[in-house]
């Protein structure tokens, strides 16, 4: 966390927070990075994208429970299910079926959100600060051998650093960060990460924005 906060130019002279994740109030703290409202946003799902939506920054349609079942023109192809406060793929389902779909959301009460689903074939996890740029990033790769296929996160997937052949930067690159400082700004953190889907033509969306930073298992 030192080494990121030097790198961003963030100075800390005096008691600091910096929030990856915890909400936690720390009365000494004179400076905070990362509100405890901006943790909070970036922790549910249905707010985020509520944000997102607000703010314009480009992100797969998503439907609450009651929106989902009242809607009589859902897009073709799969809606996936995320818990609105679930992490790492945890409770995610797919349905590629819409009465299977239906059916799962009639007796799930609450705790989901419904997401259009993004075949791109590219995803990244990009790492943006308050300063308006990206300080760092990685490219999620299925491992070969993965079972699941549709979502990529640390149980399915290796982390590919910009330096690594394999990262494909895509050509529309600085645009993707663009809209990434966006998803951050209008969610109130002051660093972060979006996870990004990219498609060949180099179009993108923005799955979700979290409160977190590097990972040291990137190759």
């Amino acid at each position: 966390t030192h080494s990121v906060l030097r790198d961003l130019r963030i100075k800390v002279n005096q008691p600091t927070v910096v929030r990856l994740g915890s909400i936690t109030e720390w009365a000494v703290a004179k400076k905070e990075i990362n509100s405890i409202q901006a943790i909070k946003n970036s922790s549910s799902k249905l707010r985020m994208k509520q944000l997102f939506k607000e703010a314009g920054v480009i992100s797969p349609q998503f439907w609450t429970r009651e929106e989902l079942l009242a809607d009589n023109n859902l897009p073709k192809g799969p809606i996936i299910a995320k818990k609105i406060h679930g992490s790492r793929a945890e409770g995610m389902k797919k349905f590629d079926d819409k009465k299977e779909l239906l059916a799962f959301v009639e007796k799930t009460k609450s705790g989901y959100i419904y997401e259009k689903f993004i075949n791109y074939s590219r995803e990244y996890r990009i790492h943006v600060s308050s300063m308006g740029r990206c300080f760092y990033t990685c490219r999620k790769m299925l491992k070969t051998d993965a079972d699941n296929r549709w979502y990529r996160n640390d149980s399915n997937s290796v982390w590919i650093r910009s330096i690594n052949p394999q990262f494909d930067m895509p050509k529309t690159w600085s645009i993707i960060v663009e809209d990434c400082i966006r998803a951050m700004n209008c969610i109130g953190l002051d660093i972060g990460a979006c996870d990004v889907k990219v498609s060949k033509d180099g179009s993108h969306s923005i799955l979700e924005n979290v409160g977190v930073l590097v990972y040291s298992h990137s190759i």
